[in-house]
């Protein structure tokens, strides 16, 4: 029952990133055939947006689906089986009483901060000093939170499903610590204009 879940759920649910992947690819083909484009390349600023404002209301609807499914990890069952998946799938989706205690909160508290975040920069229109600090502060505390998870003790009931989950926590926080230390050593480093400059 339970490759059965994952064979015919899990990874039929995958489909979505593959059509990011694919919009995206679009995007970036059409910005670079469109005649509205120079010639010559120009640097483009640091706080712009990554991919427009669309990618940040996807990044939005992404964290609100996260957070529905962290609080409800049975909708997945019920929504493709009408209830009636086998009790081991249910075992498999359901938290521990300590996780849901000490850490859950945390978790979804976090989470649901990057959506203010994100509407604020979709306001502006880019990526302001301030926005970026609270963009590094809530990666930081989610990756602690996260770690805090890992070490703590069980997530889910199921042996398996919890040694799924803790590997997918490995890596987001190994993920979101090197995009951290990538924009970090970019920031730090002079970039070609302003070392000409310095001299």
């Amino acid at each position: 029952a339970l490759g059965q879940w994952w064979m015919g759920s899990v990874v039929a649910s995958l489909w979505w990133p593959g059509v990011l992947v694919a919009y995206f690819g679009m995007a970036s083909w059409a910005n670079r055939r469109s005649s509205s484009q120079a010639s010559e390349w120009k640097p483009r600023a640091g706080n712009r947006i990554q991919g427009g404002r669309a990618s940040l209301a996807l990044g939005i609807v992404g964290i609100l689906c996260g957070v529905f499914l962290l609080l409800d990890p049975h909708w997945i069952l019920d929504f493709f089986w009408g209830g009636n998946a086998a009790p081991a799938a249910y075992k498999a989706l359901t938290y521990t009483d300590t996780f849901l205690q000490r850490q859950a909160p945390w978790l979804l508290g976090l989470l649901l901060l990057n959506v203010p975040l994100f509407i604020a920069v979709i306001v502006r229109g880019r990526w302001t000093a301030k926005l970026r600090r609270i963009e590094t502060a809530l990666g930081l505390a989610t990756s602690a939170v996260l770690a805090w998870i890992i070490v703590d003790g069980p997530v889910m009931l199921s042996p398996a499903a919890d040694g799924t989950v803790k590997f997918v926590m490995v890596l987001t926080v190994a993920y979101t610590l090197i995009e951290l230390g990538i924009k970090f050593y970019r920031r730090v480093k002079p970039a070609p204009d302003q070392k000409a400059q310095a001299r």
